[in-house]
Order: structure tokens, then C-alpha cells, then sequence
């Protein structure tokens, strides 16, 4: 599998601050396009109870392009300052996916995933890579009403570039409910989601300014639809 991806307008002439990712990024008019050759190997299963599938990949990208924290601070803003570079990086990982019926009105859904990112000439790891992460999900289904629950999490990620914090793991249960109310050619819906139920205090690897903020606490959301 070969693939192609265009320098992006803010990587090659960006110079100034992005508040939204905690940054001052510099662009890099000498930037070449990104080329990447890869490879993947999955099995899959299906019954008409379960379904299974999990994947293996290898990617190969020449002049990977990525906003590279240079350790310095631009004195004007306070921001650190970032250097759209292009580099030659690999990618390896794995992906693993279960769901179907435990029982008549019971659904659950496992799922795994976990990426290799390193830096061919230095050998040293990409910023902003996620550790291994997983979601458990499970949804109680009877006639109009849907009642489920999930936990979701991350072990620890100490596998960091240059300048980069990493982060700790972390375990999170979120909740929701579900009812639909037919009603001639119209269904009305109205959920209620809980994110977040312990309000816990934690950080994704993926995130530009989880050295400054956590990600949200609990979170309630209230939600009325009209399906015609």
C-alpha cells in the first residue's frame, strides 16, 4: 500500500501563535511532500452471535511531517516553539476488536489498540504517540429503552521525544441511556450521557496542552432528537 500526502499551508508558512494547541509554530517552506509504503495483516471472524477481527501494520513514511518541539519559548507569547520538520519515521502496531450478544436484550464490545512510531535515523520516538488503549462497553437493550456503560483507559505512556512530558495511565467509566418514542412517521429520542462518572483527573498522550490541562472532569449531556 503506497500512499501520498501534500505539505498542508500552515506547515510550510505558519508563524505565530495557535493558542488552541499551546503553541507557537514556525512553518517550513523546504518541506517535501510525505510518502508512505506500508503493509497490514488481519484475521477476522463472524458468527451470528460474535464478530472478531484484529490487524497487525507496518508503515514507512519518508519525510513524515509533524510539528517538532524545539525546547525553546518564544518570550513575546510564553509559548514553546514548534518547527513543522519532515522525517523519515516507522510505524508499527496492532488493533483487536470483539462485540456482539451476550444474551436476548445484553450487547458488549471489546476493544484494543497500541502504535510503534520511532524516527529512522535517530531511533528516537515520536511526539504525541498514544500508549496501549482500550474500551469495554456494554448495552442493555429491551423494546424502546437502551441502558449501557463503558470503561475506557490508558496504561502509562514513558516512551517520549525530545521535550515532551509523558503521561500516566488512567481508567474512566462513562454511563447512558437511551429512549425512543414512535410516534406515526416520527421518533423521538431523548438520551441522557454521563461522561466521566468519577470526575476523574487525567491526561491523553494525544493531547497538545495536557502539560497545562487535564481533560474534562464530569461532563452531564441531555439530548432531545426528532427522526423523520
Amino acid at each position: 500500500m503506497r500512499s501520498y500526502r501534500a505539505q498542508l499551508l500552515e506547515e510550510l508558512f505558519s508563524e505565530g501563535p495557535h493558542l488552541a494547541t499551546y503553541a507557537f509554530e514556525i512553518g517550513n517552506p523546504g518541506l517535501d511532500s510525505e510518502i508512505g509504503i506500508g503493509g497490514e495483516f488481519f484475521l477476522a471472524y463472524d458468527s451470528d452471535v460474535w464478530h472478531w477481527k484484529a490487524s497487525m501494520f507496518q508503515n514507512s513514511s519518508s519525510g513524515y511531517i509533524y510539528p517538532r518541539n524545539t525546547g525553546e519559548i518564544n518570550y513575546r507569547t510564553l509559548l514553546p516553539i514548534y518547527q513543522y520538520t519532515g522525517l523519515d519515521a516507522v510505524f508499527r502496531g496492532f488493533e483487536t476488536e470483539t462485540h456482539g450478544n451476550l444474551t436476548e436484550h445484553w450487547t458488549g464490545r471489546l476493544a484494543f489498540s497500541y502504535v510503534l512510531a520511532t524516527l529512522v535515523d535517530s531511533h528516537q520516538p515520536l511526539p504525541r504517540i498514544p500508549p496501549l488503549n482500550g474500551k469495554l462497553s456494554l448495552k442493555y437493550n429491551r423494546d424502546q429503552l437502551s441502558v449501557g456503560g463503558a470503561i475506557r483507559g490508558a496504561t502509562a505512556q514513558k516512551r517520549t521525544a525530545e521535550f515532551e512530558e509523558p503521561t500516566d495511565a488512567y481508567v474512566i467509566m462513562d454511563c447512558n441511556a437511551q429512549y425512543m418514542i414512535p410516534q406515526g412517521r416520527y421518533i423521538h429520542s431523548i438520551a441522557f450521557t454521563i461522561h466521566n462518572v468519577s470526575d476523574t483527573v487525567y491526561r491523553k498522550h494525544l493531547s497538545r496542552v495536557k502539560v497545562i490541562m487535564p481533560e474534562p472532569g464530569r461532563n452531564y449531556k441531555l439530548n432531545y432528537r426528532v427522526y423523520f
